[in-house]
This record gives structure tokens, sequence and C-alpha cells, in this order.
């Protein structure tokens, strides 16, 4: 649904949705739940970077944001899940560039209570969390430079035999394959490194360490990544990959505070010159690239959630407000913030974002175009505009 004529139908049906959604679940099939999510998003930009049928100062549009299938699996001490993904998409010729992937495919096995390993693509351990410091639609920044959310082939032992003690020790053998969709090998779910180069030989070490004193709750960790980059070019030597991240979450009441901060370098020589480029590509969404080789990441979140129990139509709400900085070693490159302010709420099975997204070099936002031609957002940043997204996003889970 693209035109603002129905908006007023769209309202009508979500509010009798929320009524009966809590009556639906997934469906269960032995060792087998199968379930999904259809997702709406209802945007507002200042650029018309996702709203191409409308003109600026629109009232905006109604777009089909995602469509997917998870199963988990549950047998004795194996478990297991997959999850497949369909999103239309869009280029600068043509609308209706549909694709589609692999999100997570993996099996695994429960060695005690507090020690399981996972195999196949799964979700590399880095940061505070599964979504980093986010609780938005967006992410933050880290998501874009791969280091939040991503999903690599490989093995994952997590334990937490000692107490308070949270640890991920995972090798992958490289990114997850390519999707269906013209993006080649940018048609993917978390951002890779494509194009000249590979990820190859990863290796991950998360430590969380958490506390926890009368109301309040600490979780005090670090991440470390190191991988290869394996050249595609023959004439061209390999590269490598380095990542280390310091992070806290701190909880009181219903108060949550993420904070992070990250340094993460890309060495390649692409030109073999001696010295190490300062862009690498990498590819995510059916879009690729250039990001900056190296920079530092901060990155810190605050919500609040709050307990509806009075209101029969809502379970709960979580306002927070985010930013994120790619701060880039390359003094020719601008930096690259991103600031959100937003709300999720939450009943039975939806889920609703709604959140205000202001960015100075983030694709999903803006800059789109500058005077001279491109932007480059997460590397040269040429245009440096601020921009603002408003996105409204309608999830039915089941």
């Amino acid at each position: 649904m693209k035109k603002a004529a129905t908006i007023p139908f769209f309202f009508g049906l979500l509010s009798s949705s929320l009524l009966l959604a809590s009556e639906y679940g997934s469906i269960k099939a032995g060792p087998f739940s199968i379930g999904g999510a259809v997702r709406v998003n209802y945007v507002q930009d200042s650029q018309d970077i996702d709203t191409q049928n409308a003109s600026k100062g629109s009232q905006g549009v109604f777009d089909l944001d995602t469509a997917r299938i998870n199963i988990d699996f549950n047998y004795d001490s194996f478990i297991g899940k997959f999850e497949y993904r369909w999103y239309p998409g869009f280029d600068s010729v043509e609308n209706g560039t549909n694709y589609s992937f692999i999100h997570t495919a993996w099996l695994g096995y429960k060695l005690n209570k507090k020690n399981h390993i996972e195999a196949g693509i799964t979700r590399v351990p880095f940061g505070p969390g599964a979504y980093g410091v986010s609780n938005s639609w967006f992410f933050d920044q880290h998501y874009y430079v791969g280091l939040t959310d991503d999903m690599d082939l490989g093995m994952k032992f997590t334990s937490q035999s000692i107490k308070n003690l949270t640890i991920d020790l995972a090798y992958f053998y490289g990114a997850e394959d390519d999707g269906i969709g013209k993006g080649g090998e940018s048609t993917r779910y978390g951002y890779d490194v494509v194009d000249d180069f590979n990820e190859r030989d990863q290796l991950n070490l998360r430590v969380v360490y958490t506390q926890s004193i009368g109301e309040s709750s600490n979780d005090f960790g670090f991440s470390l990544l190191y991988s290869e980059l394996e050249s595609k070019i023959a004439s061209v030597d390999d590269g490598e990959r380095f990542a280390a991240s310091a992070h806290m979450v701190n909880r009181y009441k219903n108060f949550t505070l993420k904070t992070q901060l990250t340094r993460y370098e890309m060495s390649v020589d692409k030109n073999n010159d001696g010295s190490d480029d300062a862009l690498v590509t990498m590819g995510g969404f059916n879009y690729g690239e250039g990001v900056a080789s190296k920079a530092w990441l901060p990155s810190a979140s605050l919500s609040y959630k709050i307990e509806t129990p009075s209101i029969s139509w809502l379970d709960y709400a979580l306002p927070y407000i985010e930013y994120s900085n790619i701060i880039k070693d390359e003094s020719s490159f601008n930096d690259s913030e991103m600031i959100m302010i937003g709300s999720a709420w939450a009943r039975g099975n939806w889920y609703i974002y709604s959140d205000l997204a202001l960015a100075n070099g983030n694709y999903f936002v803006g800059p789109y175009t500058s005077s001279d031609g491109g932007t480059n957002n997460f590397g040269e940043n040429s245009g440096d505009d601020m921009e603002y997204r408003f996105n409204v996003n309608f999830g039915y889970y089941f």
C-alpha cells in the first residue's frame, strides 16, 4: 500500500488485528516450531530514498518491508534455527528489484544446561547483544560496517559455566552465500566485505561479566574479531580485518543504558603501492558501497520500558534515544553520524517501531545524493548534510 488514501484503511485493519493478535501462534510439528512475520513500513523522508512514487512534502507512503519464515528445532539436546527472508527493493533504473536470502541456518547441541555449540549460518558474537546498543528498526552504525547482527558460516561455542560470566568463542570459515537478487554478493542480510575480497578464517571472542546490585543489573564486556581478507585478484595480496570493542549494559528499574566503543581496521592494498586503501567495499540488502577502512565507532542508547496494565490494547511501550558515529582515520572523509529518537510498541503478536532518524552519513537515511554527484555515506561522505527519515514499521510475528 503506497498511496496516502490507504492510510485510514490500514489503521482500521491494524486496530482490529491488535485485539486478535494474541490468538495466533507458531505451528507445532513434533520437534519443529514453524512461524514467521510480515512487516510493513510507513515512510516519510527528506530525500525520498524509499518513497520513489511520492513527491517531497507528501503524506508519505506504505511499503512492504519484509516477509519471513522461521523454523525452530528442539529435540532432546539438539537445537536449531532456520530463517528465510523476502524483501521488495528498488534501484535508480527500475522499481521491483525484489530479493531474498537465508538469514539463519544452524544446528546445535546442548552439552549441558550452561554450554552449547552451534554450527552453520549463525550470529557473530560481537558487542553488548544481538542488536548492539540499538532498540530501533534501523540499528546503529555498527550494523552497516558488519559489526552488529551479522550472520556468517562457522561454529560457535557459548559457555556460562563460570558464575556471572558468559563466554562466546567462534570460528567462521567465511560469510554466508549470496541470496537471490540483482545485488550479486551484496544480496545478503548482514554487511560483509564483497567484490575484490572475501572474509575468511574469522575468529571471535566475546566475554561478558554480569553484576547485580539492588535494583540495578550491569553487563561489562569486550569483543574481539580477526579475519583474513582473501583477495580475488591474482596480483593483489590478501588483507586482514581486526575489530576490538568495549561495551556495557546498565539497567536500573525500567531504564536501560547501553554503550559501546569500537576500533576497527580493514587492511588491504589493492594498488600494491605499499599503503592501505582508505575504502573497502561492503555489501548488504542488495547494495554495496565503499566503507572507511579504519575508524573509531562510539555508540550509545537510553531506553525506558513503560508497562501499561490499564491499557487493554497495549502490553508496553519502549521509548529510546540513540547515537552512533563512524569517526574515520582518513582526514579527507567526513564522519558519519546517526541519531535516533523513537519508541517501540508491543501488543500480542504485534511489534511496532516508530523512529525519527537523523543522519549525515547513512544510505538508508541520507544524504542519498549531493551536489558533486555522490556521497559514499560510510566512506567519503562528500554530502555531509543532515537528512531525516520518519519510519513506522508494523510487524506481525507468529
